[in-house]
């Protein structure tokens, strides 16, 4: 199992335990949904990165 994968393991079963609790979004608030945020946004820095270190190497490349 790998990290991503164990992750997405846990967001899951804390959003099953939050459907089965009294307040649902109270619990929503501390478990998945700040994780998930994270996760989006370590995706997208990632992929920020990646088309801006192949768009250098393709300046370096051309030179």
């Amino acid at each position: 199992m790998t990290a991503s994968s164990f992750v997405l393991t846990l967001m899951l079963i804390a959003t099953l335990a939050a459907a089965s609790a009294d307040h649902p979004a109270f619990w929503l608030l501390l478990g998945p949904a700040p994780l998930a945020a994270v996760i989006g946004a370590v995706a997208l820095v990632r992929s920020k990165l990646g088309q801006r270190m192949s768009q250098h190497v393709e300046v370096i490349s051309n030179q």
